[in-house]
C-alpha cells in the first residue's frame, strides 16, 4: 500500500507515519511532499492520500488549496484530512470556518454518532473551527466549538479537526482513522486494516 502525505509544515510527520503503520497492513511506502510542490505523479501512485495539519491558514491561501483539493478529489483516491487538511477539504465543498477567540489545545470531549459507538476524547490544537457543513458532507462528531469529524456522502473523503496521530493522554482519535480505513478498504484490495491478533498489530 502506498501512502501519500501532503505536508502543511506539520511537526507530526513521524506520528502520522506511525499511525499509518500501526493501523494498515502491507504499507510499502509513505511519501511526504510540501503543499506547493507538484503532486500529479504521487497522486497517481497513491492508494491513500493524507492531508496533514500545519501552519498554513486556509483563508489566506484559498487559491492554492482550491486547486490542490480539486486535483485530489478528481483523482477519486481515498483522502483523509487532519486539522488544517480537514478545514481545506470542508471549505472546498462549501463549509464555513470560524476563527476561535481562544486556541483549542489538549484533550477535548466530542459527541460522536454511531461511527465509534460512543462519545470520545480527542487531542486538538487549532485556532479555527468548522462551523457548518453543506448537505454533501455527513457530520460524524461535534464539540463545543464546531464540527470535529465528517465524511463525504458519495466520495471517499474524510476529515477530522483533531489529531488522531498525537500520543497525548487517552486520545481516541485513531478510531476515526480506523473507521476510514475500514470503509475505503471495501473498494480496494490494496487497503486493509490491522486488527487485534494480526502479526504486527
Amino acid at each position: 500500500m502506498n501512502i501519500y502525505v501532503i505536508d502543511h509544515n506539520t511537526v507530526h510527520l513521524p506520528l502520522i507515519a506511525k499511525l499509518v503503520t500501526e493501523k494498515c497492513h502491507d504499507v510499502s511506502s509513505i511519501t511526504f511532499r510540501k503543499t506547493h510542490h507538484n503532486h500529479d505523479e504521487l497522486i497517481d501512485q497513491a492508494d491513500i492520500i493524507i492531508i496533514s495539519g500545519g501552519t498554513w491558514l486556509v483563508h489566506l491561501n484559498p487559491g492554492t488549496h482550491k486547486r490542490l483539493i480539486k486535483k485530489l478529489v478528481e483523482s477519486n483516491k481515498p483522502i483523509f484530512g487532519i486539522c488544517l487538511g480537514a478545514e481545506a477539504l470542508a471549505t472546498y465543498f462549501g463549509a464555513t470556518l470560524v476563527e476561535l477567540e481562544h486556541r483549542v489545545k489538549g484533550l477535548i470531549d466530542i459527541t460522536s454518532d454511531s461511527l465509534i459507538g460512543r462519545d470520545a476524547q480527542v487531542y486538538s490544537y487549532h485556532n479555527w473551527a468548522i462551523e457548518s457543513v453543506p448537505a454533501d458532507l455527513k457530520v460524524l462528531a461535534t464539540s463545543e466549538t464546531g464540527v470535529e469529524a465528517f465524511k463525504h456522502k458519495k466520495l471517499p473523503v474524510w476529515g477530522v479537526q483533531f489529531h488522531p496521530e498525537a500520543k497525548r493522554g487517552k486520545n481516541q482519535g485513531h478510531q476515526f482513522f480506523e473507521a476510514f480505513i475500514r470503509e475505503v478498504s471495501k473498494n480496494s484490495e490494496n487497503i486493509t486494516l490491522k486488527v487485534k491478533g494480526d502479526v504486527g498489530a
